[in-house]
């Protein structure tokens, strides 16, 4: 199975890491989308030390630069671009199956692209998604209960 993980900005954190190289055994492909914002590539390299031996795995590695630092804060701009910046080059994009890593900014990702594309996807629902967006972020609950609802598996 060929899958790609869509990932936040998160690329130090240990435990996607894990996760991702052990999957290797027994995925025949992984490609590792990871949107930022673009005036911060220098930036977000620096910080999170891209120390991903990825020679004797089958996994790509992409930092997507797709939206600008305002749109951090603007959750349809940021999902609008992340999503023209990824179908601008699908025709490179061979895969089953789209990991949502967090519900929200990457599961939105991921249901528009079943829109456009067909592909199932599964996502992992995080704190941040339960705590923040779901409690705050009202004007967003039946959106992301329309992520949820086409999701493959949560």
């Amino acid at each position: 199975m060929k899958i790609m993980h869509l990932m936040p900005n998160i690329l130090g954190n240990k435990i996607f890491k894990k996760t991702i190289l052990a999957l290797s055994d027994i995925l025949e492909y992984q490609l590792v989308v990871v949107p930022i914002s673009v005036g911060n590539i220098r930036e977000t390299i620096s910080n999170n030390l891209l120390d991903y031996d990825l020679s004797n795995h089958n996994i790509s590695l992409s930092v997507l630069k797709a939206y600008s630092k305002l749109d951090r804060y603007l959750f349809s701009p940021k999902r609008n671009k992340i999503v023209k910046n990824l179908l601008k080059d699908w025709n490179n994009i061979t895969i089953d199956m789209i990991h949502a890593h967090f519900l929200v900014s990457m599961g939105s990702v991921a249901y528009e692209i079943k829109r456009e594309k067909g592909i199932p996807y599964i996502v992992s629902v995080r704190a941040t998604d339960v705590y923040l967006f779901l409690r705050y972020a009202f004007f967003l609950r039946r959106y992301i209960l329309k992520v949820l609802i086409n999701a493959k598996r949560i």
